[in-house]
């Protein structure tokens, strides 16, 4: 860029061409300052696209290179597990609800949380083994974020066993009570 042939109309094309508010050129003792005011508008609101309103963002490619590590631990789990499979109804309490069967209707956990028999420490459980229940009535309780959830047996019928120790935490659709209808 020759700065003696450069005209000031020159200087404001490049500003306006690059969208620059100043610019400053100096070259020995001769010093050329332009600033552009820019006059602030309010901003009105634009309907876009989404898709035109976020460039697209390329992300980092995650690094996979333990996957096969992970797979052989599962299957050696995997593995494991059989070995300590248990058959038929003898799988003790707590496990999870793929592995055990249930004999009867089951009263399910709808929702993951902390499992309760009663409703307040130190007080009687809601029902006891071998009590008879009617549909609607209230069996236990799931704690999920500090909101107690009242469970209630579907049908009329005898608990049979509750499948949950009491303050054991239950995933969504864990069985829990075991009632066997009228």
């Amino acid at each position: 860029m020759d700065l003696e042939n450069m005209t000031v109309s020159e200087l404001a094309r490049i500003v306006d061409q690059y969208g620059l508010t100043e610019i400053e050129i100096s070259k020995g003792d001769v010093k050329v300052l332009l600033k552009r005011q820019v006059v602030l508008q309010e901003a009105k609101a634009i309907q876009t696209s989404p898709a035109s309103a976020i460039p697209p963002q390329r992300k980092p490619v995650p690094d996979f290179s333990h996957i096969t590590e992970v797979k052989a631990l599962r299957d050696e789990l995997a593995t494991a597990r059989e070995g300590l499979a248990v058959k038929g109804n003898d799988v003790p309490k707590g496990a999870s609800s793929s592995e055990r069967k249930v004999d009867g209707a089951c009263v399910k956990a709808p929702l993951a949380g902390v499992f309760y028999r009663q409703p307040r420490p130190g007080e009687p459980p809601y029902a006891e083994v071998g009590q008879h229940v009617r549909k609607g009535d209230v069996v236990c309780l799931v704690e999920a974020m500090k909101m107690i959830n009242e469970i209630a047996a579907g049908c009329d019928g005898v608990i049979k066993e509750f499948l949950v120790d009491n303050e054991t935490f239950v995933e969504f659709g864990s069985p829990l009570v075991v009632l066997e209808e009228d």
